[in-house]
């Protein structure tokens, strides 16, 4: 019996050392006086108070940007109490009680993950959940965990409640790139927080859980749950009356669902700083960059009036995203950009449809010299290798030029040229003029914008912009400079120009897409006499995702996008080409699209090309009513004429005549 209790003594005894041992080793650990680990970094906690400066052509600053309003400070006496008591609701009910921890939390945190054999509930308090915004990665360690606790005690004894909250509202994530309370309020509600209802401010404060699974634009019903989760909340720890718990309830907050269309913009200039810098966007605002563009104000405001004016009929038609830019095309600088999407689009890559035709099907043909711009081409039902695309509405037209083909975008013909050209020389004849691909994209469904990760509208104009410069490649930049907060020059925009094709490549495509402004797909532009454009658009014939229109004159290039689950009546051809006319309207750009001299002018015959589908030139006795011009390159051009000039001397023609030798370049089947 003794022996039994000696026992039982050394085992608590044995306890009590492991314990109290464990206990000082628990309280040296997380003491942020011990010198180990990371530390408090007050000025990770003062960067949200600044932000990234947007300036115009003129050094004006771009006002009513979201990124101002992003990393607006709002102070925590500008914060209703009831917004302030959602956020600590849901996140945080001690927060006014504990130092940096809340060990009960902790406990029955660990309890609840013993007990289900996971690991989901974490115990985080608002100084924790501050001090992993701002000072630590989100990896989920042992490591990282103390790390948080040790610095949110050191930040409890330097800071005040007050100042911590103030902080901790600032800096939160509210998913659409949305940082701050301040931003989301404005997005959201187009309020300032000092304007928030009880309702509007719980939804706030219970999408930051899970900023995805609460979107209020993809997921509103689950939005609002958690906002009356979070009231529920509110209403059991006394920070709300029965009353105001109901009449809560019963709101039914309105989602302000139209961005500002400047609001892309600004996303797509953050984006093009950081990556030029080689930093992420947080990293951006933490050196309080000035950015400054080539945007020119007064045609922003026009553009962004023209698409706004658009708006409301478009999302009747299932619009739900569209970006328009303009760029200068001697520069390549984007002097105008809009956009409107819920989300930040900046980066968006989407299938290119019919607008990648010119530059991966006609111009490698061309810069090769195996065909004309009048080559006959017979457009036909067919398959190719299983492969078998199929025209608009299956409409087939027989033996047409390849103008006529790329003037009113067949399919059928824009395939033979590829499979003619190559996969692999039209894709790298494409990359010199900005188009990416990705190493699947080996099929000729790429004709038709088949790609796997498809382009930027930046990319589609950039490559245009290339036909409209004589085959010089320009990528298309937002930025002119970047500086520092002290004004130190960080980057400073040098982009160089490169040969992308021929000038008489480029010249025939102009002339090709000329065309197709004139009497083609995109035809709405007839009125222009300086226009090459064309259309493209991604869809079924139960709907298209995806409308474009692209043009260029000699001095601007233009590209709209359209995206949503829209209606068959929103194509390329109807509302972007629209929307190009009216910016056009709006340029009143003069000039004409001059004809290098490495481009000539011939007569060629309409009958023999109608009825032998053969690009002979125009004979003497050939009646006026029997000719047409046609361009052709100088070190590409025929030779044959439709009848004999003069048998005595031209013998090349006369034996062609007897022969009826037939060239592989005059027609394509």
């Amino acid at each position: 019996m003794l022996k039994s209790r000696k026992i039982v003594t050394v085992i608590l005894l044995s306890l009590a050392v492991v314990l109290l041992a464990g206990g000082l080793f628990c309280v040296l650990l997380l003491e942020p006086a011990v010198p180990f680990g990371p530390r408090l970094d007050e000025a990770r906690l003062a960067h949200i108070e600044r932000t990234v400066t947007v300036l115009d052509n003129d050094g004006n600053p771009l006002v009513d940007q979201i990124y101002d309003n992003n990393k607006r400070y709002i102070p925590l006496t500008d914060i209703p109490e009831h917004t302030r008591n959602a956020f600590i609701a849901i996140e945080d009910k001690r927060f006014y009680k504990h130092k940096g921890l809340d060990y009960r939390r902790i406990v029955g945190a660990a309890l609840k993950n013993i007990k289900s054999g996971s690991f989901r509930e974490g115990a985080s308090t608002i100084s924790q959940q501050l001090i992993k915004n701002t000072h630590l990665s989100n990896e989920k360690t042992i490591g990282r965990k103390i790390s948080e606790m040790r610095i949110a005690r050191e930040l409890e004894r330097r800071y005040s409640k007050d100042k911590i909250l103030e902080t901790y509202l600032n800096i939160l994530y509210f998913g659409n790139s949305m940082y701050g309370l301040g931003s989301a309020a404005h997005v959201l509600f187009d309020k300032t927080p000092a304007e928030l209802t009880v309702k509007e401010s719980a939804v706030l404060a219970g999408i930051i859980n899970n900023p995805s699974k609460y979107n209020p634009y993809r997921h509103a019903d689950a939005a609002l749950t958690r906002g009356n989760l979070v009231l529920k909340q509110m209403l059991d720890n006394r920070l709300l009356s029965q009353a105001d718990y109901q009449a809560a309830l019963d709101e039914q907050p309105t989602f302000r669902h139209r961005n500002l269309a400047q609001d892309q913009y600004v996303n797509a200039v953050i984006r093009a700083a950081a990556d030029a810098l080689g930093i992420d966007k947080d990293e951006l605002f933490k050196r309080q960059c000035t950015v400054a563009t080539y945007t020119e104000q007064a045609l922003q405001d026009k553009l962004k009036s023209i698409m706004l004016s658009n708006a409301d009929e478009l999302q009747t038609r299932g619009v739900t995203q569209y970006r328009a830019l303009i760029t200068e095309n001697a520069t390549g600088q984007i002097v105008a950009s809009v956009g409107s999407a819920p989300t930040d689009i900046s980066a968006l890559r989407r299938q290119p449809g019919s607008t990648l035709k010119p530059l991966l099907c006609y111009a490698p043909a061309l810069e090769k010299n195996s065909v004309y711009t009048s080559t006959p081409i017979l457009d036909e039902k067919m398959s190719f290798g299983g492969y078998a695309p199929s025209n608009y509405k299956d409409l087939y037209y027989g033996w047409v030029t390849l103008k006529d083909a790329l003037k009113l975008s067949l399919n059928v013909p824009a395939v033979k040229m590829l499979e003619s050209n190559t996969v692999e020389y039209a894709k790298a004849f494409a990359e010199k003029s900005g188009i990416n691909f990705d190493e699947r994209d080996n099929s000729l469904s790429l004709a038709i914008g088949g790609m796997t990760n498809g382009v930027t509208i930046e990319q589609i104009a950039g490559s245009f912009q290339t036909f409209a410069t004589g085959g010089i490649y320009r990528k298309p930049v937002y930025i002119r400079y970047i500086a520092d907060r002290n004004g130190k020059l960080l980057y400073q925009d040098s982009h160089a120009a490169t040969r992308a094709m021929r000038d008489s490549t480029a010249f025939l495509i102009t002339d090709m897409l000329s065309e197709c402004a004139q009497s083609g797909t995109a035809k709405k532009l007839a009125a222009f006499e300086n226009v090459a454009a064309k259309t493209g658009t991604v869809g079924t014939e139960n709907g298209n995702s995806d409308a474009y229109c692209i043009a260029y004159t000699p001095q601007h290039t233009i590209a709209v996008w359209l995206g949503g689950d829209m209606d068959n009546g929103v194509s390329g051809g109807t509302y972007p080409t629209r929307i190009v006319k009216r910016i056009l309207e709006t340029l009143r750009d003069s000039g004409r699209f001059l004809c290098p001299p490495s481009v000539t002018q011939l007569e060629i015959d309409t009958e023999a090309l109608r009825n032998e589908q053969r690009v002979l030139l125009a004979g003497n006795d050939v009646p006026p009513r029997y000719k047409t011009k046609a361009y052709f390159s100088v070190d590409h051009r025929p030779t044959r004429y439709s009848t004999l000039q003069n048998p005595f001397w031209d013998f090349e023609n006369f034996f062609d005549g007897l022969f009826d030798n037939y060239l592989l370049e005059d027609t394509f089947s």
